[in-house]
């Protein structure tokens, strides 16, 4: 790969990652109370979509094709 195109592409995603990063402080910072509630939201869904996922991985026509 191209050196000069590597290092745009790090440096938007990198970018991309510090701005979100620094906007989830930014508002859970002031509202440091609804963390809780916003955090146990997202660890269902993470929960749900990796078992989801496994499901997935795991399931006959996939593994058929391995």
């Amino acid at each position: 790969m191209n050196r000069i195109l590597f290092l745009i592409i790090v440096y938007i995603t990198s970018f991309i990652w510090a701005f979100a990063f620094t906007m989830i402080g930014y508002y859970f910072g002031k509202n440091f109370n609804n963390f809780a509630i916003y955090g146990l939201i997202m660890i269902v869904i993470f929960v749900s979509v990796s078992y989801l996922f496994y499901r997935y991985i795991n399931s006959d026509e996939i593994l058929k094709e391995i």
